[in-house]
């Protein structure tokens, strides 16, 4: 499954809607992702996971409720 800037963007999080683009670019550069094709193409939930980063597993856990589960 890919998640992609959107899926950060909707997320709730603690009464407000999402990460900032901001938060995401750090959060990308934090973990060598690169920001540009990931805000292009989306990336794979397995490398978010992959990273261990609790914000990263509840980004994919909200990815994969919007999809349906995937």
């Amino acid at each position: 499954m890919r998640i992609y800037l959107h899926h950060m963007r909707q997320m709730p999080l603690g009464g407000r809607t999402g990460y900032c683009a901001r938060g995401a670019r750090s959060f990308a550069e934090h973990y060598g992702l690169d920001w540009d094709d990931f805000c292009k193409h989306g990336i794979e939930a397995e490398v978010l996971l992959a990273t261990g980063d609790y914000q990263a597993e509840q980004v994919v856990e909200f990815a994969r409720q919007q999809e349906g589960g995937q």
